[in-house]
C-alpha cells in the first residue's frame, strides 16, 4: 500500500505552489510592462516622451526613486545621461573616459553585462574615485544591447536603504532591457526619418530588383523599395525600423553573419546565394551588397534578385534523394541500438545475486538506459516505416470520407473549443492513392495542428483546423513542376503558433523531425512521414505556407482521380460483440481522452479513477474484459499491486502498461508479464496499434 504524505511534504508542496503562483504573477506584470514599452514607440512624439513613458511603466512594476537612461555614443566614445530621476542630483556630466571609466555606467558598458553593487562594493569604488555624484547604498545597472552592441544603460539606485533592491529586481530589469533597447532604437530611427527626406528615391522607384538598406551595426532596416515590398508582401510599417531578424528574413542563421564579415573586410559582396523567409514565404535569392555611410553611420545597401523558380526544383530533388536513404540509415541505427540493449542486459546479468545490494542511483541509471534504448528502437520503427512500399494497387479515394473519419476521431480526443471544418462535400473530390496512408497523413497533420494551437500564446477562443479545396493553385512555389489538371490541390490549415523559418525549412527532414522540431513531446516523424507518403508513395507534392504566430497551411497535391460511376455500400450485418477495454487511470484528462478514443475506434469501455475501483470492476466483469489499459502511479492501490491482484483473478489477463518509466525491481518483474508498454505521454494511434496487436 502507498504511504500517506507527511505533514512536512504537504507544507513543502504548498510553499512550492505559492512560489509558482507568485512567479506567474510576476511574469504577467512583466508582460504588461513589455507591452506598454513596445506600444510607447507609437504613442509618444519624441525620445523625451518615450523615456518618460519607459520610466512610468517600470515605476509601476517596481518603485524607482532614482532612475537613469544613459546613451553611449560609440563613435565618439562618450556617455550622455539623456534621462534621469534623482532625489539629490539635478544634472549629470557627459562622461568621456570609457577606457578607464570613472563612473559605474561606463563599467557596465565595458563589461557588456549587468552590474549589482551593494554598499561595501560602492564604498570601495568611491575610494578609487569611480563614482560621480552622491554615493548610493545600493546600485543596479543593465546594458541596452542591439545585435551584440551596447548603445546604452538603464540604472537604478537608492541612497539610504542598502536592501532596497534584490536579485529579483535585477532579473526584472534584465528581462525588460531588450524591449527598452528596441523601443529606443526604433524611436531614434523614426525621429531621424521625420527630419529628413528619403534617400535614393529614384533608384528605389525604378529598379526591378529588391533593394534593402540596413544599419551595419544593428541590422535595423532603414529603407526598402517597392520591389522588396512586392517580393515580401509586407507593407512599409511592418518593415521600417525593425531588424532583419525581427521580420525573420534570414532563413540560415549563418548567412547573415558571413555577409557582414565579408563586408567589413572588403566593403562589398556579389551574388551571395541566400535563402530568405519573408511573410511566410521561402525565397531563394542572389544578394549583392555594399557598405555606404549615411550621416556618418555605416549602412549596407543590398540588391536582391529572386531565383526561386530554379532553386525550388533543386530542393525538391534533394529531398527525394534524402528520403530514399532513410531505410539504409535506419538499418545502421538498429544495429547500434541492438548492441546497446544487449550491453545493458549483459551488464544486469553480470550483477547476479548482488542486484538487491545495488544503490538506488545505479538501479535508476540502468532503468533510464533501458527506457532510452526502447525509445530509440521505437524511432527506428518509424524510420523504417517511411520506406515500406505498398503491395496493393492504388484506388480512387474520396478525400471527404478520410477527412471526416479523422476529424471525427479528433473531435473525441481534443479540445472541443477547437473548431474542425471540412469545406467540401462527400463524393465531390477524389484522388488516386492509398486510403490508409492518406488517413495517416491527415492524422499526423491534425496532431501537429492541435499542438501548434495549444502552443500559441495567448490561447485563442476562435481556434480552428480546416481542410478545403482552393479555387486555384496558391502557396506552391514550384509552379512549373506539374499541370493543374492532373493533380488535386488540398489545403490543410490551422491558426496555431506557426513555424519559425528554421523549423519550416527542416520540417520534412526525418532526423530533424525525430529529434529537434519544437519542444513537443512525442512529435516523432509525423511531418516526415506525411512528406514521404505524399511525394514517394503517391508521386505528389506537399509544401508549407506558415508565419510565426499566424498559423500554418499545408498545400497537398495528389494525382486526381475521376469520380466513380457508382459505389456499392458494404452492409455490415455481423453482430459481433464489441471488444471491451478497462481503462484504469487517475488523471481525469488522460482517462477521458483514452475512453473517447477507444469508443471512436469501435471498442466498448469501462473506466476507473484508481487501482481500488479498477480491481472492483475487474472482479465483477473480468470474463467480458478483453484488455486493460493500466497506469502505474495511482492513489489507494498502485498499478503494481493492481496488476498482481488481476493476475490472481485471471492469469491470462491482457494488460497494456502506460507510464513515464519503470524503475524498481518489483515493478520490472510484474510488468514483464504485460502484453505491451506505452511511454507517457503516448499518442492515440500508438494505443490503437497496441490493442490491434494483442487482440488480433
Amino acid at each position: 500500500m502507498d504511504q500517506k504524505p507527511s505533514h512536512e511534504s504537504i507544507e513543502s508542496e504548498n510553499t512550492n505552489l505559492k512560489k509558482q503562483i507568485e512567479a506567474l504573477k510576476n511574469s504577467e506584470r512583466i508582460n504588461y510592462t513589455l507591452y506598454d514599452i513596445s506600444n510607447a514607440v507609437n504613442t509618444t512624439r519624441n525620445l523625451k516622451e518615450l523615456y518618460q513613458s519607459i520610466y512610468s511603466s517600470l515605476n509601476r512594476l517596481m518603485p524607482l526613486p532614482n532612475f537613469y537612461i544613459a546613451i553611449y555614443d560609440n563613435n565618439n566614445k562618450i556617455i550622455n545621461f539623456d534621462y534621469f530621476i534623482d532625489e539629490y542630483d539635478d544634472d549629470f556630466p557627459i562622461i568621456e573616459n570609457i577606457e578607464d571609466p570613472i563612473c559605474l555606467t561606463g563599467e557596465v558598458i565595458n563589461a557588456k553585462r549587468p552590474l549589482f553593487l551593494k554598499e561595501n562594493m560602492l564604498i570601495e569604488r568611491n575610494r578609487k574615485n569611480k563614482i560621480v555624484g552622491k554615493v548610493p547604498k545600493i546600485w543596479l545597472g543593465v546594458p541596452l544591447i542591439i545585435q551584440d552592441t551596447v548603445f546604452g544603460v538603464i540604472c537604478v539606485q537608492h541612497y539610504s536603504d542598502p536592501k532596497y533592491f534584490s536579485r529579483q529586481h535585477l532579473e526584472i530589469l534584465v528581462s525588460v532591457s531588450d524591449q527598452i533597447a528596441v523601443a529606443i532604437e526604433r524611436k531614434q530611427i523614426l525621429d531621424a526619418l521625420e527630419n529628413k527626406e528619403k534617400t535614393l528615391s529614384l533608384i528605389f522607384d525604378n529598379n526591378p530588383d529588391s533593394i534593402l538598406i540596413t544599419r551595419m551595426d544593428t541590422g535595423t532596416i532603414f529603407d526598402v523599395n517597392k520591389a522588396f515590398l512586392d517580393l515580401s508582401s509586407l507593407d512599409r510599417n511592418a518593415v521600417i525600423g525593425k531588424t532583419t531578424r525581427e521580420i525573420g528574413m534570414w532563413k540560415d542563421d549563418h548567412q547573415h553573419p558571413a555577409l557582414i564579415a565579408r563586408l567589413k573586410e572588403k566593403d562589398s559582396y556579389k551574388n551571395l546565394e541566400a535563402t530568405l523567409f519573408l511573410n511566410h514565404k521561402t525565397i531563394f535569392t542572389l544578394v549583392s551588397s555594399k557598405v555606404m555611410n549615411l550621416e556618418g553611420i555605416p549602412h549596407i545597401i543590398s540588391i536582391i534578385r529572386d531565383i526561386s523558380d530554379r532553386k525550388s526544383l533543386e530542393e525538391h530533388l534533394s529531398q527525394r534523394q534524402k528520403m530514399d536513404s532513410v531505410g539504409t540509415l535506419a538499418g545502421g541505427i538498429a544495429h547500434d541500438v541492438n548492441n546497446l540493449l544487449s550491453g545493458i542486459v549483459g551488464y544486469i546479468e553480470l550483477l547476479g545475486i548482488d542486484q538487491d545490494a545495488m544503490p538506488d542511483s545505479q538501479k535508476e541509471s540502468i532503468a533510464n538506459a533501458l527506457i532510452s534504448s526502447k525509445k530509440a528502437a521505437k524511432l527506428i520503427r518509424q524510420l523504417r516505416a517511411l520506406t515500406q512500399s505498398n503491395t496493393s494497387d492504388p484506388s480512387n479515394v474520396d478525400i471527404y470520407k478520410i477527412a471526416a473519419d479523422v476529424f471525427n476521431m479528433l473531435g473525441q480526443i481534443t479540445n472541443p473549443l477547437i473548431e474542425k471544418r471540412i469545406e467540401f462535400s462527400e463524393n465531390q473530390f477524389f484522388a488516386k492513392g492509398y486510403k490508409d496512408d492518406l488517413h495517416q497523413v491527415l492524422m499526423n497533420l491534425c496532431m501537429n495542428a492541435v499542438q501548434a494551437i495549444e502552443e500559441k500564446p495567448p490561447p485563442s477562443p476562435d481556434s480552428y483546423i480546416r481542410i478545403f479545396i482552393p479555387n486555384k493553385r496558391q502557396g506552391m512555389s514550384k509552379s512549373g513542376s506539374f499541370p493543374d489538371s492532373e493533380y488535386l490541390h488540398i489545403c490543410f490549415q490551422d491558426n496555431g503558433c506557426g513555424m519559425t523559418p528554421e523549423i519550416r525549412g527542416k520540417a520534412f527532414d526525418p532526423m530533424f523531425s525525430a529529434w529537434k522540431i519544437r519542444s513537443r513531446k512525442s512529435q516523432g516523424l509525423g511531418l516526415a512521414m506525411a512528406y514521404y507518403i505524399i511525394t514517394q508513395k503517391h508521386q505528389g507534392f506537399i509544401d508549407i505556407e506558415t508565419l510565426t504566430g499566424k498559423g500554418t497551411t499545408f498545400h497537398i497535391y495528389l494525382p486526381v482521380a475521376a469520380k466513380p460511376v457508382s459505389e456499392k455500400k458494404q452492409d455490415d450485418t455481423s453482430l459481433k460483440r464489441l471488444k471491451t477495454i478497462l481503462v484504469i487511470e487517475d488523471e481525469d484528462m488522460v482517462r477521458d481522452m483514452a475512453v473517447k478514443a477507444l469508443k471512436t475506434f469501435g471498442y466498448s469501455t469501462l473506466d476507473a479513477c484508481d487501482g481500488e475501483a479498477g480491481l472492483s470492476i475487474f472482479k465483477k466483469n473480468h470474463q467480458s474484459i478483453d484488455a486493460v489499459l493500466l497506469d502505474i502511479i495511482m492513489p489507494k492501490i498502485s498499478g503494481t499491486e493492481t496488476f498482481k491482484q488481476m493476475l490472481n483473478i485471471d492469469p491470462n489477463v491482457k494488460v497494456i502498461v502506460a507510464s513515464g518509466h519503470v524503475t524498481n525491481q518489483d515493478q520490472k518483474k510484474i510488468f514483464a508479464k504485460a502484453c505491451a508498454y506505452l511511454d507517457k505521454p503516448y499518442q492515440i494511434m500508438e494505443l490503437k496499434q497496441a490493442l490491434e496487436s494483442i487482440l488480433k
